[in-house]
């Protein structure tokens, strides 16, 4: 005799989930605090130039945002894409807020355009993939 076990799928609500946007948005930005952190202490330490920090912090940014919005979209357990969307639009926008203030004349209304834009874009993937890949 064969025994089946059939595989439970959990999902937590059948809708949009503010505490999973916000553990998302709270993790996309402690990931990258501390990835800044640490590009800084190598910029100390090392000859890295400023630039190739700035272009590695981009890209940490952008890369802690998908791993947050897989996070909170995985918090959410369903609606991957638009958990994931939110998380990302909403970190993009507070960081949009906090440029101007921490560095002014560094942002311009197409460079804040294209930011929202990936931050859509790699927030969706993130949270697909945090939905679908770890079930």
């Amino acid at each position: 005799m064969v025994r089946q076990q059939a595989k439970q799928v959990v999902v937590r609500g059948g809708g949009f989930q503010v505490s999973a946007l916000a553990a998302g948005v709270v993790a996309a930005f402690a990931v990258s605090l501390a990835a800044a952190g640490i590009i800084a202490l190598v910029v100390y330490t090392t000859t890295v130039s400023e630039q190739a920090a700035s272009s590695l912090l981009f890209t940490t940014g952008l890369l802690s945002l998908a791993l947050a919005a897989g996070y909170g979209a995985r918090l959410a357990g369903t609606l991957g894409w638009v958990h994931g969307l939110a998380i990302g639009l909403v970190y993009v926008l507070v960081t949009l807020v906090l440029t101007p203030l921490l560095f002014p004349g560094a942002l311009t209304f197409a460079g804040a355009v294209q930011r929202l834009a990936l931050g859509a874009v790699i927030g969706a993937l993130g949270g697909v993939a945090g939905v679908n890949l770890f079930r």
